[in-house]
């Protein structure tokens, strides 16, 4: 197998070192010079016969990416140099192919800045010339190799043209030279000419051709490889197909080849083929009269005549191997056509592929036959046409099928089947249903072939899965036809019942099949039909038919449909547990009497007579029944109680003793197989149980495991080995040049037709079934058991067990049965030694560890492969196990055993004991070894390269798979170690083949899997180093030039050896990627046709899209995300599919911000693309034109890229991603949905993106740039509208979630064109639409779900305007309310039902309680709501009765409860559904249960029964699991019961359900949540308003009061600053209005409970309250805040001042706190404040003894009025309005206390009458307003003092001193003026007062007075003079007048 892809060498070549990531070039410290030096010198020793070829590839790695750094001028004056000294690299060195073409593209480099055109043909002939002179092969073949590779590059051929015929006559006179590897090399050679050189060598491509064909029919089989794959690129460049004419063409040739007996010849041979006959009908036809050189027409190749050799070569073939061929021929034919070329003959090629079924081929190749038709059909034609194809090929093999003449033909029938399968689940809905279900199945199942009737039951299967609403009916329909035929078959008579019977076992199956699928579909099946599918069972078990072939069909049936049943798991089976086990008793519990002695009391005594017929007996009555036993373990976990267990034990135990004690006879192998599927299952049941509850039965059991793992198959030792991805030490595992044909060659095909068998768990694909042979499987779980039940023996049991091991290997002699024994016996001990270790346990005995060291060596240096690698695993274990001195003892002897043998196989063992130790000891254990064992790994490797063996390759290939398990093992230790081992890697790949390998065919020296291991020792290097690796630059560069020689390899494996190189670099060296081409190089990765390879490049690039996100978007196009969405829609591989999907969201949450419209046409294109489309028909002239040029771009793509070039990330071409071909499947559909959801997602936050006007205006602020989602609502809109109206009902939720978001998100953005309307207002008509069929009957339930949010948001949203219409819509919910309890689904669980009534209920309760908030809203909906709120209550009464029995009451009461929303067997089920919906349905109900509507019951217990469980389902919701949403909707619900006015009675509220909620209250307050603190609050109000007074006056109601209390004081202490401290400081407090709520709720709950309290009590907590209210009037805020803290202050002073006068001590308390509010005013006096002291002062209880406190009082009043004038102004009100209140009762103490203010502020205010007249500015308003005030409190003052003489002296003189006599105009004057002028006429002692002012004073008075005496005078005198002037007079004189 050629191992190096030489048609990959044009890619390579063309593609410098420039393109590959270099990063560190500049911190290189050699400079061009030093390199020039360097190559010098490796030339020079080389010429002495030195080995320097590791230096020189690094050398010459580092030297290509070096130059492209450098200018122009730097390398021109060297480059001569260069070119000498690389040629004398070239000639003198005997260097293998990479290091050939490594100086070969160095040399071409530097022949690039040579002027000298000739410069390429002198070297070409100094190669020429040293290569006619060689004698030696590996020096030919390097010469060789240095041409071609100079001709492959660019424009070389030109400049060679002068000598290019004579090359290739060298090359093809070298054809014939006797070594291979020379005519290898000279193929190759000839290949890169015309792939180099192109058109331009036309002269020659007829010589080429002619000399390469001989290679054909070469012996060799890597020689014909190379003709091959060279005639093809001649093909692909020549468009010359004239070769494959003639008795000796290509074709025939091929055709002879895929007959060869080497596998690579035939895959190489049948590949060429397909590529050269689809590149032949791609290709323009040949031009008229042309011939082939046999002088015949040259044929002109069309689909019909192409698909027509292939399928006659394949019928044609004798032999497994040219059918194979064949078909793999045909498949890479069918791969090579375009898109539109495959659809158009679509059906021709199904019918051409279809008719190689029709065989009478012996039985013998029958299975082969069918899978290479199946090959055929799946990778030829399923798996590259698109959706629409799919819907053309389901329709046609539906078609097919139905045809008697097809069903005659078992092999046609099966194989369409198959494909019907795979169609069916690709597909998800299909338009052939209903002839499948009705008609095609139904005659299939009455087939004679069980292999037909079991495939069918898999179609069934399938169909059920993608049709889950169809499922029950098929069920159904199938469980009908079982009874039938049931009851048929008991009385048919014997002539018929064969076939009746052949019918029942084909429904049976089919049924089973079904039942089966059940866990897959989401809405399950109604369980009244599991109730009838589960009593069919039973029935079918219990049948006692008298015939004994319809019982053991019947019951065979009955097993089959109850082990389905089993699958359902506990949900299903709790329920029936005890039919469940009174049948399982009856079938495995009976025993078997001829088989034991009768009264035996341990069933072990074997009757003498007993054989094989009784043991059949046994194994056949119990098989069945412990698969559904085993079925029922498996799926039923939860319920596995301990009793149930213990009976679990009582039916196996029996049998395993029953098995243990079987008869030594010979049996057949039907009894064989019988007795091993029933051990298998035992030991299933056994595993799947705690061990400790059969210990009991360790004995037996131990002992039957012991017995099949010595005597058993060979155990599938990938269960128990260490493995590592792509682990080559069990074999390549991608699928390679001849693995197709080996899979071809020997299928595997489920050729046993039991029942049962299909219930074990083992199908791994509905479609594909290849199961594992029992005995092997039998073997994997007892050693797995085995190692299980090892650990809990004990020393002496286990030391016995491992030597029963040893003792069993000594006795056998048979070498084939010896072999399978070793390797289950290591198996078993590694993976018991693997228990021991995860338990951190040890041996704990010297002599079992003795034991089994000595046993383990023997098999170190096995041959067996397996058990060589068991044993030295297990060494590692037990040096794990074992501790230090054991890890020593390994190591000494592997070392010693090391230098003792030169067998390939010890050495290979020793190698790999190694890193086994290194491995499983770990980290620091391994230090001490570590320089040992490398320097062993690495003298291992160097001896393998200096002194090569035909072992070579595998010792190798242990020992660098040791080395990476080391390097791992020691991480950061393995530094000193790193350079070496780079070395050691570079000195593997760049050795020249060895004489003894001169004669091999290939052209490498290392195989896959040495490469493979390569790979792996280099990831394991740059794991160990980490974060280090970044500045390790030498490190870097060598582990680059070896891993990108393994990146061009062919081989899936090394690939992702490299791929994972490079995720390392994107982890811990991303500094040194170049991006771009990282990024082109893991898209081409993308096309492989491998599927791991596929994995490793889409890891890497999700990774990557991690890091450099918009760098990698940029170097991918801009197509990226698209062709990642073609990618997903047609790949199968789970794995890729999952990455693709997480690379699509990395890159969509990155990049969506950017072009949000991007995404969206995306995903519009991938939702709205109809896949009902019919397929491309004929083009016009310009759509064939462009057909034309299509194919001439295949063909230049073929020619230059091979293989992959013709794959696109649909497999197909890249030029064909147009929509026309391109149709997503319905996952992709769904996907891009998810997508379309997640941007919103994304988005959210980013108020542009959802509103035009800031979209706009962002845009305009951007220079007219930028991109929004708002802008594609008319597409997000139609995405929604057309996904939830969809046929598919698995997208219809998915669009109606999207039309909810947008109603969120844009349902208030107004639309700019249309001012004052949403902008969804325009699309009414599709939100309508959409909500219509959600809530039809046919309706699934999760889009009627669905449709609940969304008609919620909807009607939430203004885009309604009109109640009218909102009414209607509302009537789509409302309309199924009046039957909404028998709502049920034929096809769905009622499990659906329920969670649809649950939504429904849910939003309407969510509707009314948005009519308690909103005006709006409840002139909306409450119209359509009141007719329906008598009904609604008993729904919601009824859900939450339901919701409340299921979160609190045991199974048993739930067994027995009568739900009105659920059924008992799905409790757990529908739990979910009721915790979603509860909350909006509690708030609502108790809301509507203080209000009118609520309809009173005839009898009170109703409503309290209603009452209790809304108040228990609050209660309960406060008490789970801390959620803050959900306790505010429990705590409101809660207030709204507790404000009922006909809840108020107390026995409704008993004392210890109070204080459950006033423990729940305290744990919520202790979470300091600002918005569950407010509601905590409210609640505590409630409970303190609502609740009578005598609730608190007994001794478990003061508790209560005080717990409440304390709860709301602890709290103020939170909220309320310095509230423990004795200061009366003011402090300041940034609050917000939740903060503001708090407080307020917090100081009413103190107060009310306060006064609540009993008179003893109330003493205790008066102080406290009153001080917080203290500190609440003295905290600081703003305005808003400062004012609502006071009129809660005002508040609870006033309900305190009501105590206070009833209570002395409460009274003394609040002149306390009195005094202390105003010592702390006056820090920050407020006008607020101030209007509380004085609001205080009227409540307050007047004390004749507090005088003090009154001067307080009016101190702080006083420095109130030094504040500024708005200060001022209110102090002077409020003192105003108090002395107003007080003054109606004159000889009140109230009275004498405001006179007492008065009279101590008379002063004050004076003064600030003085100031007002002594300042000279303007007096403004306020100035006036405080005046005024002054003035009349002072006449006040005057009033209430009852004209005290002094102080109507003072006031006169007062308001003398205001009077301006020479500005009368003046405000202060006029005022004054007034009030004197009142005053002497209501004052007696005016004139006294008077008399006794100054002259002065008096003066100004009488100036005053008599100035505006005149002035008044003056005024009316002028007010009747304006009155005569403005008189009309009338006319008097009429002698005018006519």
């Amino acid at each position: 197998m050629r191992l190096w892809r030489r048609n990959f060498a044009a890619v390579v070549v063309r593609r410098y070192r420039s393109n590959i990531a270099y990063a560190d070039a500049h911190t290189m410290s050699h400079t061009l010079d030093e390199r020039l030096v360097s190559l010098k010198k490796i030339v020079e020793e080389e010429e002495k016969g030195q080995n320097r070829s590791t230096e020189k590839f690094e050398l010459l790695w580092d030297l290509e990416g070096f130059v492209q750094t450098l200018p122009k001028e730097t390398v021109t004056e060297k480059h001569a140099e260069f070119v000498k000294y690389l040629q004398q690299a070239l000639i003198t060195g005997q260097d293998g192919p990479v290091l050939t073409r490594l100086v070969v593209r160095n040399l071409n480099v530097f022949l690039n800045y040579d002027s000298n055109y000739r410069s390429p043909l002198n070297v070409a002939k100094n190669i020429q010339t040293m290569l006619v002179k060689a004698t030696n092969p590996s020096v030919k073949c390097t010469y060789i190799t240095a041409l071609g590779e100079l001709c492959m590059f660019k424009d070389r051929s030109l400049q060679l043209a002068s000598i290019l015929v004579e090359l290739v006559g060298l090359f093809l006179k070298l054809l014939k030279s006797v070594e291979v590897p020379v005519r290898v090399a000279s193929i190759d050679a000839l290949r890169c000419i015309v792939e180099g050189g192109g058109q331009s060598t036309a002269f020659v491509h007829q010589d080429i051709i002619k000399g390469i064909r001989p290679a054909f029919i070469d012996k060799v089989a890597d020689v014909k490889i190379a003709g091959y794959e060279a005639m093809l690129s001649v093909a692909a460049v020549t468009n010359n197909f004239a070769y494959l004419d003639g008795q000796n063409g290509g074709v025939n040739l091929s055709i002879k080849n895929m007959e060869d007996p080497s596998p690579a010849v035939r895959s190489a041979a049948s590949k060429c083929l397909g590529k050269h006959l689809s590149l032949a009908l791609l290709a323009p036809p040949p031009k008229p009269g042309a011939l082939t050189p046999s002088k015949k027409p040259i044929t002109t190749w069309t689909i019909q005549n192409t698909t027509a050799l292939l399928c006659n070569t394949f019928l044609r073939s004798s032999k497994r191997e040219g059918r194979a061929s064949a078909a793999q021929s045909l498949v890479v034919f069918l791969n090579n056509l375009t898109p539109k070329v495959m659809e158009k003959n679509l059906e021709f090629l199904l019918g051409s592929t279809l008719t190689l079924l029709n065989t009478n081929k012996n039985v013998e190749d029958v299975n082969q036959w069918i899978e290479c038709v199946k090959y055929i059909l799946n990778q030829g034609i399923t798996e590259v046409i698109g959706e629409t194809g799919h819907q053309v090929m389901i329709r046609g093999l539906a078609q097919l099928v139905s045809k008697k003449s097809t069903q005659d033909n078992e092999s046609m029938t099966l194989a369409i089947l198959y494909q019907i399968n795979k169609l069916i689940i690709v597909l998800g809905v299909n338009s052939v249903r209903d002839s499948l279900s009705r008609d095609i199945l139904p005659q299939l199942m009455q087939h004679n072939s069980d292999h037909v009737k079991y495939t069918t039951g898999i179609t069934w299967k399938c169909l059920g899965s993608a049709l889950p609403n169809h499922l029950a009916q098929f069920i159904t329909e199938c469980l009908a036809k079982c009874t039938s035929e049931h009851a048929v078959s008991t009385v048919a008579k014997p002539d018929v019942i064969k076939s009746h019977l052949s019918s029942l076992q084909a429904v049976g199956l089919s049924t089973a099949c079904l039942i089966s699928s059940i866990p897959d579909a989401p809405q399950g099946i109604p369980n009244t039909v599991l109730d009838v599918a589960f009593q069919t069972a039973t029935n079918f078990l219990r049948s006692d038919s008298h015939k004994a072939n319809v019982r053991e069909v019947v019951t065979q049936i009955g097993w089959s449909l109850l082990t389905s049943l089993m699958s359902l798991g506990s949900t299903f089976t709790e329920a029936r547990i005890s039919d469940l086990f009174q049948i399982w008793n009856k079938y495995l519990v009976t025993d078997v009497v001829s088989l034991f002695v009768e009264g035996s009391t341990d069933d072990v005594e074997i009757n003498p007579k007993a054989g094989e017929k009784e043991v059949r007996a046994l194994t056949s009555s119990k098989e069945d029944a412990l698969v559904s036993l085993h079925a029922f373990i498996r799926n039923a976990k939860s319920i596995l109680s301990s009793r149930v267990i213990k009976q679990i034990n009582t039916l196996i135990n029996g049998l395993l003793n029953n098995l243990t004690s079987l008869p030594d006879v010979k049996y057949t192998a039907a009894t064989i197989q019988s007795i091993n599927h029933l051990k298998y299952h035992l030991v299933l049941c056994f595993s799947a149980l705690p061990p400790s509850s059969y210990s009991s039965s360790f004995v037996h059991l131990l002992r039957l495991l012991a017995a099949q793992v010595v005597e058993g198959s060979t155990v599938d030792m990938r269960l128990v080995l260490h493995q590592k991805g792509g682990d080559a030490m069990l074999g390549p595992w991608p699928r390679g040049t001849a693995a197709v044909q080996s899979e071809l060659m020997h299928p595997t095909v489920c050729n046993h037709f039991i029942l049962s068998h299909l219930w074990t768990g083992e199908i791994t694909s509905l479609a594909d079934h290849k199961p594992v042979d029992l005995n092997i499987r039998l073997t994997n779980v007892c050693v797995i058991l085995f190692g299980q039940l090892f650990c809990l023996q004990s020393e002496k049991n286990r030391t016995q067990l491992i030597s029963h091991f040893v003792n069993c290997t000594k006795s056998n002699t048979s070498p084939a049965v010896k072999s399978t024994m070793h390797t289950n016996i290591l198996g078993a001990i590694l993976y018991s030694l693997r228990e021991v270790m995860k338990r951190k346990e040890s041996l704990g005995n010297s002599k079992l560890e003795t034991i089994l060291f000595d046993f383990l060596t023997l098999f170190v240096g096995d041959s067996a492969v397996d058990t060589r690698r068991a044993a030295c695993e297990s060494l590692g274990v037990l040096a794990r196990v074992q501790g230090d001195a054991m890890t020593d003892q390994i190591v000494k002897w592997n070392q010693e055993a090391l230098k003792k043998t030169k067998d390939p196989n010890w050495m290979m063992g020793c190698a790999f004991l190694q890193g086994s130790i290194n491995r499983y000891v770990g980290g620091m254990r391994c230090g001490p070894h570590l320089r040992a064992s490398v320097a062993l790994l690495h003298n291992i490797i160097r001896d393998v390269v200096l002194h090569p063996s035909p072992h070579s390759s595998s010792i190798d290939q242990w020992a660098l798979h040791s080395l990476a398990l080391t390097a791992e093992s020691a991480g950061a230790a393995f530094d000193p170690f790193v350079n070496s081992t780079l070395g050691l890697l570079t000195l593997l790949i760049v050795r020249s083949p060895s004489p003894s390998q001169a004669g091999q065919p290939s052209v490498w020296s290392l195989d896959v899997q040495e490469l493979q291991a390569i790979a792996e020792v280099s990831n394991a290097i740059l794991h160990a180093m980490g974060p280090e690796l970044t500045s390790n630059h030498l490190v870097l560069r060598k582990s680059k030039a070896i891993i990108e020689q393994l990146r061009v390899h062919e081989d899936g494996a090394v690939q992702c050896g490299a791929l994972d190189f490079q995720q390392s670099l994107i982890l811990f060296a991303s500094h040194t990627l170049d991006v771009p081409w990282l990024v082109d190089y893991l898209l081409k990765q993308f096309l492989s046709p491998k599927a791991k390879t596929r994995r490793a490049s889409l890891s890497c690039f999700r990774q990557l899209s991690q890091l450099e996100l918009k760098t990698l978007y940029k170097s991918a196009g801009n197509d990226l995300e698209e062709r990642l969405f073609i990618m997903f829609d047609g790949e199968r591989d789970e794995k890729c599919r999952s990455e693709i999907q997480l690379i699509i969201t990395s890159l969509l949450d990155g990049l969506v911000r950017l072009c949000p419209t991007r995404w969206i046409q995306l995903c519009k294109k991938m939702v709205c693309t109809s896949s009902a489309s019919s397929l491309v028909e004929e083009k016009d002239t310009e759509e064939a034109k462009a057909e034309k040029d299509e194919v001439v771009e295949v063909t230049e793509g073929a020619a230059e890229s091979g293989e992959g070039a013709n794959q696109s990330l649909t497999n197909r071409t890249e030029d064909n991603r147009d929509a026309s071909v391109f149709m997503p499947r319905w996952h992709t559909k769904i996907f891009s949905m998810q997508c379309v959801n997640r941007i919103f997602d994304v988005l959210k936050g980013d108020e542009r993106q959802f509103d035009m006007f800031k979209a706009d205006e962002q845009k305009q602020l951007n220079g007219d740039k930028g991109d929004f989602l708002i802008y594609n609502v008319a597409d997000l809109v139609s995405m929604g509208f057309i996904s939830a109206t969809s046929d598919a009902d698995t997208i219809r939720p998915y669009g109606v979630q999207l039309l909810k978001l947008l109603v969120d998100t844009m349902g208030e953005t107004i639309d700019p064109d249309y001012a004052g309307h949403p902008i969804l207002e325009q699309y009414q008509a599709q939100f309508v639409s959409a909500l219509r069929p959600a809530f039809a009957a046919e309706a699934p339930p999760t889009v009627t779900q669905s449709a609940c949010g969304l008609l919620q948001s909807y009607l939430r949203s203004p885009i309604i305007r009109d109640n009218r219409m909102a009414s209607k819509i509302l009537n789509l919910i409302a309309n199924p309310v009046e039957n909404l309890k028998e709502l049920s689904y034929k096809a769905y669980n009622e499990d659906s039902a329920t969670m649809v009534q649950l939504s429904i209920l849910g939003t309407l309760g969510e509707l009314y309680n948005d009519t308690n908030h909103s005006e709006t809203q409840k002139e909306k909906f409450l119209p359509s709501l009141i007719p329906l709120l008598p009904k609604i209550k008993s729904l919601w009464l009824g859900a939450l009765r339901d919701y409340a029995v299921l979160t609190t009451q045991s199974k048993a009461s739930q067994k027995v409860y009568q739900a009105a929303f659920f059924t008992y067997p799905s409790s757990d089920v529908v739990l979910n559904s009721f915790k979603t919906a509860y909350l909006p349905i509690l708030q609502s109900t108790t809301s509507l249960l203080s209000t009118p509507f609520w309809s009173r019951s005839e009898e009170d217990s109703e409503d309290e029964i209603a009452f209790y469980v809304l108040l228990g389902i609050a209660v309960n919701a406060l008490a789970g699991t801390f959620e803050a949403g959900k306790a505010v909707v429990a705590l409101r619900s809660m207030q709204q019961l507790l404000s009922g006015p006909h809840l108020k009675r107390a026995d409704l509220l008993p004392y210890d359900l109070c204080k459950e909620i006033v423990n729940l209250i305290r744990s919520l307050v202790e979470a300091k949540d600002l918005t569950l603190q407010t509601e905590c609050f409210r609640l505590i109000q409630a409970l303190i308003h609502n609740l009578d007074k005598s609730y608190f006056s007994q001794g478990a109601g003061v508790e209560i009061l005080q717990e409440l209390l304390n709860n709301a004081l602890s709290t103020a202490r939170y909220y309320i600053p310095d509230l423990h401290s004795n200061s009366s400081e003011v402090t300041v407090i940034s609050t917000t209005g939740d903060i503001v709520s708090v407080i307020e709720m917090l100081t009413s709950v103190i107060v009310q409970g306060t006064c609540r309290l009993p008179p003893t009590l109330r003493e205790e907590y008066t102080p406290i309250t009153l001080y917080s209210l203290v500190r609440l009037s003295l905290l600081r805020g703003d305005t808003t805040t400062n004012q609502s803290l006071l009129r809660v202050a005002r508040n609870g002073f006033r309900d305190m001042s009501l105590v206070a006068r009833e209570e002395p001590g409460v009274r003394k308390w609040m002149n306390v706190c009195f005094g202390s509010l105003t010592e702390g005013m006056r820090e920050n006096i407020t006008g607020e404040r101030v209007e509380l002291l004085l609001n205080l002062l009227q409540d307050l209880p007047m004390d004749e003894d507090a005088e003090e406190i009154h001067l307080r009082c009016c101190h702080t009043l006083r420095e109130a009025l030094k504040g500024d004038v708005t200060l001022q102004a209110t102090v002077l009100v409020n003192l105003r309005n108090f002395v107003t209140s007080t003054s109606a009762k004159p000889d009140s103490l109230e009275c004498r206390t405001s006179v007492k203010y008065l009279g101590y502020l008379v002063p004050d205010m004076v003064l600030l009458l003085w100031r007002r007249r002594r300042d000279t500015s303007e007096i403004t308003t306020e100035d006036m307003s405080v005046a005024n005030e002054c003035i009349r409190l002072l006449i006040t003052a005057q009033t209430l003092s009852k004209d005290t003489p002094e102080l109507l002296g003072l006031v006169i003189q007062t308001l003398v001193g205001l009077l301006e006599p020479m500005n009368t105009s003046d405000q202060l004057h006029t005022v004054g003026l007034q009030v004197l002028l009142k005053l002497a006429t209501s004052a007696p002692e005016f004139k006294n007062q008077v008399a006794q002012l100054s002259e002065g004073e008096r003066g100004r008075l009488e100036t005053s007075v008599k100035l505006s005496v005149q002035q008044s005078q003056e005024a009316a005198a002028k007010a009747a003079s304006t009155a005569v002037k403005t008189a009309t007079p009338l006319k008097m004189d009429f002698s005018k007048y006519k």
